[in-house]
């Protein structure tokens, strides 16, 4: 009994608290604060900075030398991260409030939510950011009736910093599940169009692309080229011409792909059960089980598994292995 008694007064005593208010959160430097009970679910790099989120809405900075440097506590819920000149922007699901923190700051600025409904998805290009969202239903006698949220066709607003959200004059059928800036196009896809990628360049009409292998899994890009993944192939799309220049079939009964990334030459599939190059099927991330993201960093990739595990790969050199819990 007074064994119990002593591990638990010492689990109260090692939990930190923070307040919240309307525009600010507080930080905690701590690693025995409340992020060891949340569950890392994104990745971003800014620069040489590395920043995760967690499902609870703890933001971090680390590094693959010394692990956790800041933590941050916030109320959004599920946040995406965005790098933006010397902020990192989160955004909830279901919050939609744009929450900036500064670099090596102890406060978070926060706007007011984009959607009644939630996010589904976002992109950046180097310039500005982009967040595909919807908006609930009102009026709607299938909302009263049932326990469950209806959503308006999903829309698109760009965003620079602190200057206010720009809503793109974009038709949509359903809720945006892949999204896509370039340079010098807006790509995405939609939940009611599984099998179709649009195309958005500026002062232009909309292009769609079909992919005739069923439904499309993960869209990536970089420069003018665009990558995505279906169940049974990997297509790359060249945006200026608007043709498709390579059709990479995966065998029978390969992994779904969630995500896949490009760096330096080489695609990065990102599976149930690790990351895959695509060139050789091979896997190299160490770490078993499913990731819950991965980005680009520093000539390689990053790897983040929602225990806390981040992987660091790099052609020709060791995987580095790092644990943030």
């Amino acid at each position: 009994m007074m064994k119990t008694l002593s591990i638990l007064i010492f689990a109260l005593i090692g939990i930190s608290t923070y307040n919240c208010d309307e525009n600010n959160s507080s930080m905690t430097n701590s690693r025995d604060s409340l992020i060891q009970i949340d569950a890392w679910h994104t990745i971003v790099a800014l620069g040489e900075s590395i920043y995760v989120g967690g499902q609870e809405g703890t933001l971090a900075s680390v590094s693959l030398e010394d692990g956790i440097k800041n933590t941050i506590k916030t109320d959004l819920d599920i946040p995406y991260l965005l790098p933006q000149e010397n902020n990192v922007m989160a955004i909830g699901r279901w919050n939609s409030s744009i929450t900036y923190w500064q670099k090596n700051s102890e406060k978070t600025k926060q706007k007011e939510p984009l959607f009644t409904g939630r996010v589904s998805a976002v992109s950046a290009n180097g310039t500005h950011n982009y967040i595909a969202g919807a908006n609930k239903e009102t009026e709607s006698e299938y909302q009263k009736n049932k326990d469950i949220v209806r959503l308006l066709p999903g829309e698109i607003y760009k965003l620079s910093e602190e200057k206010t959200p720009h809503k793109l004059d974009i038709k949509t059928t359903g809720t945006i599940s892949h999204l896509l800036a370039t340079n010098g196009a807006l790509v995405f896809v939609q939940d009611s169009e599984k099998n179709t990628i649009t195309i958005v360049k500026p002062d232009e009409s909309e292009n769609e692309i079909i992919s005739g292998s069923g439904e499309i899994t993960a869209l990536s890009g970089k420069d003018h080229w665009v990558y995505y993944a279906t169940t049974t192939e990997v297509v790359e799309i060249d945006l200026n011409e608007l043709e498709t220049i390579t059709n990479t079939p995966l065998p029978d009964k390969f992994l779904r792909i969630l995500k896949l990334i490009k760096c330096e030459n080489e695609l990065f599939l990102l599976t149930s059960e690790g990351v895959f190059v695509l060139s050789s099927l091979k896997k190299v991330s160490g770490h078993s089980g499913q990731p819950s993201d991965i980005t680009a960093y520093n000539e390689g990739v990053l790897f983040l598994w929602q225990d806390g595990t981040v992987e660091f790969y790099k052609q020709g050199a060791e995987l580095t292995t790092i644990h943030l819990n």
